[in-house]
């Protein structure tokens, strides 16, 4: 029975952290994902969307170091059954909504989420009847391991986020020093051009007036 323990908090655990980093780097995103379920009022929905991640942090928490295990069973049952009955909702409307499971909005709700949202609520259940409330924390290389594993989609983003700032940054240097440099040839230009025809009406006068006196002769 402490095997099966071990594996549903590390599975709940590092899910909720996995979970939880995506939506902290999206962080409006995550209010936003809850509102387009259309089940809560907005100003719910919205409180609701801003706390979600640090629940699921809070929930991690609990469950991998072993402390108040009581309360992270309550909160991976209030989760799980939460994701379960708004994803139904959702497929009952026959509407398509983004999961919101990461604030990625490329997955959309469907039969899987449902799926998903019971199986957390169930292995929470499960670890509710536990006896032993006394919990000790995993395993420490499973920890750190697990945390780590966990992890790496948000440090990626972060490198994503940072390599495509970095390049907007030298694409926008790029564009002002081009169009510092397009200036400078349109000033250029518009001096040349403005010899040239200066230039040019000295050369009609001049051509002007060598004329006068032919037409006077004739």
């Amino acid at each position: 029975m402490r095997f099966v323990n071990i594996i549903l908090r590390s599975w709940l655990g590092f899910m909720f952290v996995y979970s939880a980093s995506l939506k902290l780097l999206n962080y409006g995103q995550a209010e936003i994902s809850v509102r387009r379920y259309d089940i809560l009022p907005k100003n719910v929905a919205k409180a609701a969307g801003l706390l979600l991640p640090w629940i699921e942090l809070a929930t991690s928490f609990s469950l991998l170091l072993g402390r108040l295990p009581l309360l992270g069973s309550l909160l991976g049952i209030g989760l799980g059954g939460s994701f379960a009955y708004g994803a139904t909702k959702v497929l009952q409307r026959e509407v398509q909504v983004p999961c919101g499971c990461t604030s990625n909005d490329a997955e959309l709700v469907n039969k899987t989420t449902v799926i998903r949202g019971l199986t957390i609520a169930a292995s929470s259940l499960l670890l509710l009847q536990e006896r032993d409330r006394n919990q000790n924390p995993l395993p420490p290389l499973l920890l750190a391991g697990g945390t780590l594993f966990a992890l790496t989609p948000a440090m990626l983003e972060i490198l994503r986020i940072t390599q495509h700032r970095k390049f907007m940054r030298a694409r926008e240097k790029w564009r002002e020093a081009r169009l510092r440099e397009l200036t400078q040839h349109l000033e250029s230009d518009f001096i040349d051009e403005e010899n040239w025809r200066s230039r040019a009406d000295d050369i009609k006068r001049m051509i002007d007036t060598n004329r006068a006196p032919d037409a006077e002769n004739t």
